[in-house]
C-alpha cells in the first residue's frame, strides 16, 4: 500500500483492490478466489478508514459518543478486543444509552472472566433480553454457525437492514465458506 492507494479523504482509490491483488500474486484464472480475496480487502480498508477517520474526529471532540464507537468497531474487526470495549464504554458512556452501556458492561466482565468467546456469551444473553440486532454477528464471531444462521434467517424474514452488509461485515467471515451462507446471499439478491 502507497499513498497513491487512497483518496485525500483517507477512502481507498478504486484501483487499490486490484492492485494488490495483483501483488498477492493471484491469478485471473481464479475468479472466485480473486473475488474472495477482494472481499477481505474491502472489509480491510473499510475498517482501516473507520479508524483513521474515528480517530480524526477524536481527536478533534473527544467527547462525541458516536466516533468512540466507530472505533470500537474497528478495534473489534482487529481482533484487538480490549480495546474495543474501552472504546464501546467510553461511547455508551458519551452517548448516555443504559442498553449500549449494559451490552458493553457485559462485554467487559465476559472478557474479564472468559476471554472474548466469553465476552461474546455474555452479550449474547444481554441482546436476547433487550431483543436488539447484532446476535447473528456475535454467534458468528464466536463459532456458533447454527445459531448465526437461525438469528441470519430470521432477519431475512423480518427484512432487516443490516442484512445489506452482510458480504463485508467481518464478523461473518466465518461462514463465507458454508452452503447456507452462499444460499442466504442468493435469496437476499447480491450478485454472486
Amino acid at each position: 500500500m502507497d499513498r497513491a492507494d487512497y483518496r485525500p479523504d483517507c477512502t481507498p482509490s478504486r484501483s487499490a483492490p486490484a492492485k494488490w491483488i495483483n501483488a498477492l500474486g493471484i491469478s485471473d484464472a481464479s475468479p472466485v478466489l480473486i473475488d474472495t480475496h477482494k472481499e477481505r480487502l474491502i472489509t480491510q480498508l473499510v475498517n482501516l478508514t473507520r479508524r483513521l477517520r474515528s480517530a480524526r474526529v477524536i481527536a478533534d471532540n473527544p467527547t462525541f459518543g458516536r466516533a468512540h464507537d466507530c472505533l470500537s468497531s474497528s478495534y473489534w474487526g482487529e481482533h484487538k478486543y480490549a480495546h474495543a470495549i474501552h472504546e464501546m464504554e467510553t461511547g455508551a458512556k458519551l452517548e448516555g444509552d443504559k442498553k449500549y452501556a449494559d451490552f458493553a458492561a457485559a462485554l467487559n466482565a465476559g472478557f474479564r472472566s472468559g476471554g472474548w468467546p466469553g465476552a461474546l456469551r455474555k452479550a449474547i444473553e444481554i441482546l436476547l433480553a433487550q431483543r436488539k440486532d447484532g446476535i447473528a454477528q456475535l454467534y458468528a464471531d464466536l463459532g456458533d454457525k447454527d445459531h448465526a444462521f437461525e438469528w441470519l434467517n430470521t432477519a431475512y424474514q423480518e427484512h432487516d437492514v443490516f442484512l445489506s452488509g452482510i458480504r463485508t461485515d467481518f464478523q461473518f467471515d466465518s461462514l463465507r465458506s458454508d452452503p447456507r451462507y452462499t444460499e442466504l446471499v442468493r435469496k437476499i439478491g447480491f450478485p454472486q
